[in-house]
């Protein structure tokens, strides 16, 4: 099984196992949240909420920080840079 740590900038977000492919650019797992990721529970809510529109211009109720600089770092230690932010994480 395949094990993930999900990071946004140095800040550890969670744990992700059971991951899967859906497609070709898009995967999914589930996902142990760290006590870090309460800090980004506002940019988590607005962006896997469907009814919010993000990519026309929109002005977002955070810093668009938070959408740039997200990274996995696999089992072996090798980070992957190459994700977008994660948009159907939500933290209930």
């Amino acid at each position: 099984m395949i094990t993930l740590k999900l990071f946004h900038n140095d800040d550890c977000i969670g744990i992700i196992t059971n991951v899967a492919p859906e497609d070709l650019s898009e995967w999914s797992g589930d996902i142990e949240l760290t006590d870090k990721a309460k800090e980004y529970k506002e940019v988590f809510d607005y962006l896997a909420d469907e009814d919010n529109v993000y990519d026309d211009g929109t002005e977002m109720p955070f810093s668009e920080a938070y959408l740039d600089n997200w990274s996995l770092v696999d089992e072996s230690g090798i980070r992957r840079t190459d994700i977008a932010y994660p948009e159907m994480l939500s933290l209930g």
